[in-house]
Parts: structure tokens; C-alpha cells; sequence
């Protein structure tokens, strides 16, 4: 296996005027509403050839934000840019979600078949998230659950199947008309009803080219928080992007059917997976046709998260061709992650992962994992006589070709997951020169060929029971090493 080189993605660059959004009206004493504002600032420098957009120092309240060609959005060290809370700010649009065809609320920070942008500086970009978020109740104390339901309105949901609190009826309505249509939502008029549960993704970023994102804080995204789809020649670097622990789908950076993309010396603490590689969900994913390939991530950290780095599970246009280097995981739930369904498709391969670091790995420090997810399978795929879907050839996703290089793990429930299924093809992974700690070994079935060279696991509460496996190949019958419980 090639491994995949560093990406120099082309680059965004500006002419040198400056457009203050004081100058067209802004003003930052975080109440005015400032929608209109931003609005001719972007429009004024765009219609000039490009520049910057400054916004200065202080506090501006405002809708959604729309990026145009030739323009930096450049935020002082101190500016801050609370996005509105009022629903009736964000127009439905067609969109897409979780790599469907979707209904949703217009994103706070938005370009469609922009050339040339960026959004620069020191300050801060806040979504809002409270005013979007559901909380689960089995994720709180009963101390924080009685809070919530006391003093944030809303209503619960006491359903034992989903117990959630939601900040308003229309959002609790909105979830079982989705559900109902299995996400595929396309009546804009009948959405309306549910308008707040549509969350929008942060920065969406749709057939756009040459971007640039440097030095701002990204925080509480009401869903993805930072989303590039369909888009070429990205450069990510010194962004943070952070939202509570609990905040659902508040993924930092998922790439989507993109292309030539550069992250470096980022920061993600978020309440779904990290950074991640995604490439449309299942055949209406596949129609689009646009892998996500050619891109490098470096020298970046993660702390709280589901995933650090991870692939799928959207994966029906393929991944490959994907470098991952000089990062750290902290507190992670899962280190280095992959996964996908029956029904997703797609080949993920060309990837390597080396020189990784982490410590205090809630669950998996690497893992396969595999599902059925029936939710996502059309309702008109045929099924089998006892039920089951039949799934086509091109709806069996493809894991090959991954190196995973130099990896040091302090602590972690497992070292090694993999769970595979049938057609599901896991193959020519090549595990070397890590050290993995946890309080469990090694489970693995399902893989088709997993090499494990120069890989020591020991035991976290007992670093005397080690083991050190030399050129063990995984395959699809079931391997366990399992430590001894402590005091046998």
C-alpha cells in the first residue's frame, strides 16, 4: 500500500480592501439584530472584486450569514457572533442531512457555488445550539434532569423508547413526523409546522471551492458544526470547535463528498464525532456520486468527543486516499473509528493513521464496527421471506488498504474492537508498532484480514500482563484476548 501524501490544497487569497460591517449599520451591543448588516457588507466588498469583511470588537446578534465569492469574513480577537434564537430567522430550505436529501433550517454560516472564501480571525462564530438541542435523560443526573424540566419550559418526552426533553412542542412533533417519513423529508410547506426540528448544520459549505477557515472558534453548532459538501480545496487550520459533551449530532468537521483538503493544528471538543469522513448515505448517497478523497489531518487535538478520527458512517461514494498524523485524543469516547451498514455502500481504502496519541479512551481505542441499520434502508427494498432486506452488491461498504502506524494508547475499556457481518468486506488492515493499554484485550470476528505486527496490549490495571502480537492475522472466525479479571 502507497501511503496517501500531505494535501497543498490551492489557496483562498483576497484583495487587500477592507469593508468594516460597522460601516453598514452593525451594531455591537448584543441585542440590535444585524442580519441586514452583514448582509451589505458581504455584498459591498463581493460586488468590489473581494476583500475583507471586518467585524470589530464587541458583541453582534444576527440571523444567517451568507458567504459570497472573493470575501474574507474576518473577526477580531474579541468579536463575538451570537446567532439569532428565533426560528423564525432561519428559512426552510432543501438541503441535505446525514447524507440524505433533506428538508432544514437555512445554516447560520452558509456558501452554495462559492469560489474563494474565508472566514479568518480570532473570534468567535456561537450558533445558539440551546435553542435547537433535545437533552436525553438517561445522560443526566436526576439533579440536572429536575433543572432542566424546571426551569427551561419545554416539554418531555416520557416515552421509555426515548426519553428526551425537547425546548418546544414543534420540536417534539417535528421528531415523530421525521420519523415517520424515515428522514426523507421534501414538503416544505407541511416542514413548516415543525420548523425548530430541523436543525441546521453550522457552516455548511455547498459546491464551493478554494475555502479557507483560520483562527475562529466554532461553538455550539445546533447540529454538525462544520460541514463542506461537494466542495474542492479546503484549508482548516488553528480552529476550535467546541460544544457541550451531551449537545446531539454536533460533529466538528465532517467532510462530505469533498475533495483536497488540508486540517492542521485544530481543536475539537464536541458531543459527536470529531473529525470525520464522510460520502453520502446508501442509493440515494451513491446518485451523487462524488467520493471524498485526497486529504490530510495533522497535529490536531480532540477531547471530549464520540470518535477522534473516524470513517462513515455515511460512506456510499467511497473515501480514500486520506492521511492522519501527529494527532491527540483525550477523554475520547473512541480513538480511531470506523464504521458503517448494510445499505451503505461504498469503498473506503488508501488510508493511513500514524504517529496518533491517547489517554483515557472511554471505550475503543481502535474499532471496526458494523450494523444493520434498518432504519435507513428505503420502504419499498425488497425482503426476503423471513422479513429481511435483500441488499444488493453495490449496498455492501468496503473497508481495505488502511494502515494504522505508531500508535500509543494510555487507557482505554478496550484496545481492539471489530465486529463485522456478512458481505461487509474488512480487509488488508495493517495494525503496527502500537501500544495499547485497557482494562480489556482484544475481540474481533467478522474481519476479513486484520494484520497485527509489532502490537503489544496490556492490561491498565496490571501492566504486567502483557502481550505482544507479531504478524497475528484476524480474520472471520472470532479471536479473543481477554486479561484475567483483577485478584485471579
Amino acid at each position: 500500500m502507497t501511503t496517501p501524501q500531505p494535501i497543498s490544497p490551492l489557496p483562498a487569497e483576497f484583495p487587500s480592501q477592507r469593508f468594516s460591517v460597522l460601516d453598514y449599520g452593525a451594531r455591537a451591543d448584543g441585542h440590535t439584530l444585524n442580519t441586514g448588516a452583514f448582509r451589505a457588507a458581504i455584498e459591498a466588498c463581493h460586488n468590489a472584486g473581494g476583500g475583507h469583511v471586518d467585524v470589530p470588537d464587541g458583541c453582534y446578534i444576527t440571523g444567517p450569514i451568507r458567504l459570497l465569492s472573493n470575501v474574507d469574513l474576518h473577526l477580531s480577537d474579541n468579536a463575538y457572533i451570537l446567532f439569532s434564537r428565533n426560528y423564525d430567522d432561519y428559512p426552510l430550505i432543501y438541503s441535505y442531512y446525514e447524507g440524505y436529501p433533506s428538508v432544514r433550517c437555512t445554516s447560520p454560516l452558509w456558501a452554495t457555488d462559492a469560489e474563494n472564501i474565508a472566514v479568518t480571525g480570532g473570534g468567535v462564530l456561537d450558533g445558539g445550539g440551546e435553542a435547537w438541542w433535545y437533552v436525553r435523560r438517561w445522560e443526566q443526573t436526576d439533579e440536572m434532569w429536575n433543572y432542566i424540566l424546571r426551569w427551561r419550559g419545554g416539554c418531555d418526552d416520557p416515552d421509555p423508547k426515548r426519553h428526551v426533553w425537547w425546548p418546544t412542542e414543534r420540536h417534539r412533533e417535528g421528531n415523530r413526523y421525521f420519523s415517520e417519513h424515515s428522514g426523507l423529508v421534501s414538503d416544505l410547506a407541511e416542514a413548516e409546522k415543525y420548523k425548530p426540528f430541523f436543525r441546521p448544520c453550522m457552516v455548511e459549505l455547498i459546491r464551493c471551492r478554494r475555502i479557507l477557515l483560520r483562527g475562529v472558534t466554532v461553538q455550539n453548532s445546533p447540529a454538525w458544526s462544520i460541514h463542506p459538501f461537494l466542495c474542492e480545496h479546503i484549508t482548516v487550520e488553528n480552529v476550535t470547535v467546541k460544544a457541550p459533551w451531551d449537545a446531539p449530532n454536533t460533529d466538528g468537521l465532517n467532510f462530505e463528498c469533498s475533495k483536497y483538503a488540508r486540517v492542521q493544528h485544530c481543536t475539537f471538543d464536541v458531543g459527536d464525532d470529531a473529525i470525520c469522513m464522510k460520502a453520502g448515505k446508501n442509493a440515494a448517497g451513491r446518485r451523487i456520486g462524488v467520493s471524498t478523497d485526497n486529504v490530510y489531518v495533522g497535529n490536531c487535538r480532540v477531547y471530549a468527543a464520540h470518535g477522534g478520527f473516524v470513517l462513515g458512517t455515511e460512506t456510499a461514494c467511497g473515501i480514500h486516499d486520506v492521511l492522519v498524523e501527529n494527532c491527540i485524543f483525550c477523554k475520547t469516547d473512541r480513538g480511531l473509528r470506523f464504521k458503517s451498514c448494510y445499505g451503505r455502500g461504498g469503498v473506503i481504502e488508501n488510508i493511513t493513521m500514524r504517529h496518533i496519541r491517547m489517554h483515557g479512551i472511554i471505550k475503543d481505542a481502535i474499532s471496526f464496527i458494523m450494523s444493520r441499520d434498518l432504519a435507513a434502508m428505503p420502504a419499498d427494498t425488497p425482503r426476503n421471506p423471513d422479513g429481511s432486506f435483500q441488499y444488493a452488491p453495490d449496498d455492501m461498504p468496503l473497508f481495505r488498504n488502511i494502515a494504522i502506524e505508531d500508535v500509543h494508547c494510555f487507557g482505554a475499556l478496550s484496545a481492539l474492537l471489530v465486529r463485522g457481518l456478512p458481505g461487509i468486506g474488512i480487509e488488508n488492515i495493517h495494525i503496527s508498532d502500537a501500544w495499547l493499554e485497557a482494562k480489556q484485550g482484544i475481540s474481533s470476528e467478522g474481519a476479513d484480514s486484520i494484520l497485527l505486527d509489532r502490537v503489544t496490549v496490556l492490561n491498565e490495571r496490571n501492566p504486567l500482563k502483557q502481550r505482544r502480537f507479531d504478524g497475528l492475522l484476524l480474520s472471520r472466525d472470532a479471536f479473543t484476548y481477554a486479561f484475567e479479571q483483577p485478584g485471579k
